[in-house]
């Protein structure tokens, strides 16, 4: 998967960028990845009330938060993918065995599944929603290291792997234009692509 790099040994996002080998301006774009996944995952916490304020802010670091209307809209979809598959995401991580030892590993292996057939708005929404759930797993059974790394890793990948599709759609400005210009048929079936992906995902990491 191009863009991985496993540093356990480095917290710092500057070092993995360093290990990656990346352009100013990939950097630049890995930070903004980062900050707005970092903003979400904050929102889902707190609104969860998995940790206090302190928590979320000692677990997540630094980090612009966001007002943008994708960030908005990213929540409402997110939130009802997230209710309306309630089961699914309250033991994903349960059923993948997620230790220190194999929390990369799963992550990638996931990622690949939920991508194999092909990118669309739905899958990405899957995707963030997955990290934050990882991140909360890993935070709540003491692994905060790999917790701020499953972040990074997400943004990498969506960085190496689904940059150019998002830009061909119209970037964030297009999912958020997706997401509002209907309920549509078509925009449910792209967020039921997004679980089926994620659950056939998770179904394949742990034969």
């Amino acid at each position: 998967m191009a863009g991985f790099h496993d540093d356990t040994k480095s917290t710092e996002i500057n070092g993995l960028a360093r290990t990656t080998q990346l352009t100013d301006r990939q950097r630049e774009m890995l930070s903004e990845l980062i900050d707005f996944i970092k903003d979400f995952v904050a929102h889902q916490m707190r609104r969860k009330k998995h940790f206090s304020h302190e928590d979320v802010k000692s677990l997540l670091g630094d980090y612009l938060s966001s007002n943008s209307e994708a960030s908005t809209v990213l929540r409402y979809v997110a939130n009802k993918l997230e209710d309306d598959n309630e089961a699914l995401f309250s033991q994903m991580c349960v059923r993948l065995q997620i230790t220190q030892a194999t929390v990369y590993g799963t992550f990638v292996g996931v990622v690949r599944e939920l991508f194999e057939s092909g990118v669309n708005w739905g899958r990405i929404v899957a995707l963030i929603a997955f990290c934050e759930a990882l991140v909360v797993h890993c935070a709540r059974t003491g692994m905060r290291e790999k917790a701020k790394h499953v972040i990074v890793w997400t943004a990498l990948y969506m960085m190496n792997n689904l940059s150019e599709w998002m830009r061909d759609n119209g970037g964030w400005d297009g999912f958020q234009r997706h997401f509002q210009r209907q309920t549509s048929y078509s925009s449910l079936l792209l967020t039921a692509a997004g679980i089926v992906g994620i659950g056939l995902a998770i179904a394949m990491s742990c034969r």
